[in-house]
């Protein structure tokens, strides 16, 4: 890993105090951690970005003694010259267990405690509650991935700020991967915890789980956390991107399944809308536009597990206003914010690469060139089938942030790009009786089979929760229940 630089902790403002509700308090502290842009291990050495420091930035929420009080936390902070420093040295009092929570994605920040992430004296709900409570886990550090957040955050603006011609512009993103996430990772374990000591745990949640098999796959193992925990997150290592999409189609094609079955009434509630949006120009409020296939990328939620598949009817049944063919404002309202892709265009530019190693060639847009026939858009069909997680080249020309020539320039050249670097080869082999994985069976966005291989041949004994009674957002449906079950699976030294 490379080498600190100094002054590269800085905590820019004040923490404060959460009350959790009985005698817990937490102190939440906003944290910046200047890293390299590119790390010793890239695989992009022909980039021509000069190796410049980037910002990444993680909330960090510890737990306090139950005798403290906002007022004195008030009091130590306000009077210092150096928040990082002062943190530094408050923390240095006790002997910290901490976790390192990895955010699903890819392209988007880490949940904020108190908002998108509760946590509370009980013990239960949230993931976060078991940990501290009932793990003695101590220290949650929340981070956002680089390009994410307030992590150098990737956008159409701030690319447009820093770039002239879309080649240096995607040079500059395949440093965005779960490999250079990892370092980031690396860097910041070093200066909270020291150089000796490593993460008690590490939490991957769907992308952050293919971030932590980045980890386990490729550092050595006296960098390992004590114990590795997988939710909905093992990459499909073993097989190519062609393939990894063929049992994604299927996959989407199932959910299609259920959710038809169930709202049969939406089949013909789909084609009138498909239908209108095919004969009329529709405009969003962002300024986007809805076409069919940008209203059938909502199938993306299918797989959400409890409710998501009502909350997609309902979205149906409010298109239209009532003994109307208009197309209601409140239903392009909730659709749009359904799709953050224009806020956070690394799910647009770099999806496929997550799946991307040496020797397996370039993605050019597999998920469209792997699209089954009854995916095409025709209501003649029986039916009109959503899409999934994919991303399709045409979304440039649907969401506004995405359409420009030079953002659809650099989705382009980073699809045709062909040497990439490992992700999940390299490292020492090994078995990983310290690792548990939730693997839900169906999965819309991870393949079961496809998961089972790569535990097979890459993660050996990594201890395995299959459940067919979660799917996908299990994490945060049962979160404490999940985390609990994961981590007394793992098998840990005394």
């Amino acid at each position: 890993m490379p080498e600190f630089v100094q002054e590269i902790h800085s905590i820019s403002e004040l923490p404060y105090v959460q009350d959790c509700g009985g005698s817990l308090r937490c102190l939440v502290s906003e944290h910046t951690f200047k890293v390299p842009l590119l790390n010793n291990d890239s695989s992009n050495s022909n980039s021509n970005s000069n190796n410049q420091l980037i910002d990444v930035h993680a909330t960090i929420v510890d737990k306090l003694p139950p005798d403290t009080s906002s007022s004195q936390i008030f009091k130590f902070f306000s009077s210092s010259k150096n928040l990082a420093a002062s943190y530094s040295e408050l923390m240095s009092k006790k002997n910290s267990r901490s976790l390192l929570y990895l955010q699903g994605g890819p392209g988007f920040p880490s949940p904020r405690p108190g908002s998108s992430l509760s946590i509370s004296h009980t013990g239960s709900g949230s993931w976060a509650s078991d940990a501290i409570v009932n793990k003695d886990i101590d220290r949650l550090v929340l981070l956002d991935q680089r390009g994410t957040g307030r992590s150098s955050p990737v956008s159409y603006q701030t690319l447009e700020m820093q770039f002239t011609d879309a080649t240096a512009a995607a040079s500059y993103l395949t440093n965005f991967r779960a490999d250079a996430i990892v370092a980031d990772s690396e860097q910041i374990k070093k200066k909270l915890l020291g150089p000796a000591k490593n993460w008690d745990v590490v939490l991957g949640q769907s992308f952050g789980g293919f971030c932590l098999a980045t980890l386990l796959l490729t550092l050595p193992k006296n960098e390992h956390p004590k114990r590795a925990l997988f939710t909905g997150g093992i990459p499909p290592a073993c097989a190519s991107i062609d393939a990894t999409y063929e049992k994604l189609w299927q996959r989407v094609r199932k959910c299609n399944d259920w959710y038809y079955s169930k709202y049969p009434g939406d089949i013909n509630n789909v084609k009138a809308i498909v239908t209108h949006l095919n004969e009329n120009k529709v405009e969003l409020p962002s300024g986007g536009k809805l076409t069919a296939r940008r209203f059938l990328s909502v199938g993306i939620s299918l797989g959400g597990g409890d409710g998501a598949h009502e909350a997609l009817h309902e979205l149906v049944l409010s298109a239209f206003l009532p003994n109307s063919r208009t197309i209601s404002t409140n239903f392009l309202r909730k659709l749009e914010s359904l799709q953050p892709f224009d806020s956070n265009p690394i799910y647009f530019l770099l999806h496929e690469s997550i799946y991307m190693e040496k020797g397996k060639g370039a993605s050019n847009f597999a998920a469209m060139r792997t699209m089954p026939s009854d995916f095409q858009i025709d209501t003649s069909k029986e039916r009109v089938n959503f899409f999934g997680e994919t991303v399709f080249k045409h979304m440039s020309e649907d969401f506004v942030e995405l359409n420009s020539n030079f953002m659809v320039d650099v989705a382009t050249l980073l699809s045709e790009k062909s040497d990439w670097g490992d992700l999940y080869s390299g490292g020492e082999t090994s078995s990983f009786p310290n690792a548990a994985a939730a693997v839900y069976i169906d999965d819309m966005y991870v393949d079961y089979n496809l998961t089972e291989q790569t535990i097979e041949h890459k993660l050996q004994q990594c201890n395995k929760y299959i459940t067919n009674e979660l799917q996908h957002s299990g994490l945060r449906m049962r979160g404490s229940f999940l985390f609990d079950k994961l981590y007394n699976l793992c098998q840990v030294e005394k």
